[in-house]
């Protein structure tokens, strides 16, 4: 079992990252990653709510995706590989893009390292690791490290294949995924591993994102081709209501700080970005 396993159903490498907090970056602005002609890699940049890109904050031969904002908006950590290789390893830079540094972990439990998400403490970072389980197979499993490289703690691990996962912003629940069958199952749990609840939906789902208000999170379930979208999950995970119509898969989706809209990218070759204002519905593309 590996990260690919999960393919369109998990969708893990997010393309969007917005601020969970107003510091230096503000509400509306977006990082993402997307594909550079120019080094033939993938990149990191920062734009507007219009659309107008800001800067770029990566360029290399490298592949820079998954950028995930600290919660006081002055770090982003973000996933690094080489294109042909499955080594992948987790960086953090600056919200301006400098002073970008792999996380020094002294004994990574893979070498597959990504999906890198900030606890709302902001001092320890998620991330997900593909791992050997039994020397028969490999998992993705879930640890926590601080954002100096110290202390790497289990959260996830074993003989179930669990990614993605993120802290409500209060810190008291986590939302990840879980291959069962081959389909991803979000499942929410306290923050001590109690109350375990895991909810399925129409079909696969993708990675979770936290309302501000730690009350729900938003999934995009695909139940098949040409047939997904994105659903508001209570956190008790009884109510799940539909936001979007059916469409292509919904990556990388990021709720915004003050809980009005959802920026994600959807299954398309160029990697737009839309942004959905919940109450309304209505959908824009600024890029």
């Amino acid at each position: 079992m590996n990260r690919k396993r999960f393919g369109i159903i998990l969708l893990i490498t997010a393309t969007v990252g917005l601020p969970r907090a107003q510091s230096e970056a503000s509400s509306d602005t977006i990082a993402f990653h997307r594909y550079n002609p120019e080094t033939g890699s993938q990149d990191i940049y920062m734009m507007d709510g219009s659309g107008t890109i800001l800067a770029q904050l990566t360029s290399d031969s490298l592949n820079e995706s998954s950028p995930a904002w600290s919660p006081d908006g002055q770090k982003i950590a973000f996933q690094v590989s080489t294109p042909g290789s499955s080594e992948t390893t987790i960086h953090i830079m600056d919200a301006n893009g400098g002073n970008a540094s792999a996380l020094p972990i002294s004994s990574p439990p893979s070498s597959e390292l990504f999906h890198p998400e900030w606890l709302p403490d902001g001092r320890r970072i998620a991330f997900t690791a593909l791992t050997p389980y039994l020397d028969t197979t490999a998992n993705n499993d879930v640890y926590v490290v601080n954002s100096d490289g110290a202390d790497l703690t289990p959260v996830l691990t074993g003989p179930t294949d669990d990614c993605c996962a993120v802290w409500s912003p209060d810190g008291t629940k986590i939302a990840f995924l879980r291959n069962e069958g081959g389909l991803g199952v979000v499942y929410l749990m306290n923050s001590d591993g109690t109350e375990l609840i895991g909810r399925s939906g129409p079909g696969g789902v993708g990675p979770p994102t936290w309302a501000p208000d730690s009350k729900s999170i938003a999934v995009s379930w695909t139940a098949g081709p040409g047939d997904s979208a994105l659903y508001s999950l209570d956190v008790p995970g009884t109510s799940a209501v539909r936001l979007t119509a059916g469409s292509e898969p919904y990556e990388g989706l990021r709720w915004s700080p003050d809980g009005e809209r959802i920026t994600f990218s959807r299954g398309e070759l160029s990697g737009d970005i839309h942004v959905l204002t919940v109450d309304s519905g209505e959908e824009t593309k600024p890029y």
